[in-house]
């Protein structure tokens, strides 16, 4: 199993496991972790993008199922985070792109607890990014899919001369 895998499967479980405590409170938060990528259908990071779906579609079926509890679900989407060297590696692969749409990890921390306690649900930090958020959404699946493979070829050819 991969490591994306894994990481689904302790967001359900450890959901499952804090949900009855968090009843208890008048008011509770749970943020999760999602991905820009969970949007679209990324060639050579399928199930990385599959699984950060998965975090976003259980977080909107969470939501409404905990509406009358006092539960508030958020769940933050960013694009590329710089977190170490390989990741900022792979986001310097895509050139003006990468740095255009990549957020330090200190802005999305910042930003995904501001808006949680707000009780924002959707968090996307750049607006650069929330500008390909919405474009996920009106662009046809076959032009998205050119664009993706072009622009997710450079991680490929990037990773392979490492």
């Amino acid at each position: 199993m991969g490591a994306a895998m894994h990481k689904t499967r302790a967001l359900v479980l450890l959901t499952r496991l804090f949900i009855p405590l968090l009843k208890k409170n008048h008011k509770s938060y749970i943020l999760n972790v999602g991905s820009l990528s969970a949007f679209y259908s990324i060639p050579y990071k399928s199930l990385y993008a599959a699984s950060k779906a998965f975090v976003v579609n259980i977080s909107k079926a969470l939501k409404s199922e905990l509406k009358q509890t006092g539960i508030l679900i958020s769940v933050v989407c960013p694009n590329g985070v710089r977190t170490n060297p390989g990741t900022n590696y792979r986001i310097d692969a895509h050139g003006m792109k990468g740095r255009l749409t990549s957020v330090s990890s200190r802005e999305v921390a910042r930003l995904s607890v501001d808006k949680t306690l707000k009780g924002k649900f959707l968090i996307i930090p750049g607006k650069i990014n929330y500008l390909l958020y919405l474009t996920s959404k009106i662009i046809p699946y076959w032009i998205q899919e050119k664009i993706l493979l072009k622009e997710f070829q450079k991680e490929v050819k990037v990773s392979r001369n490492e």
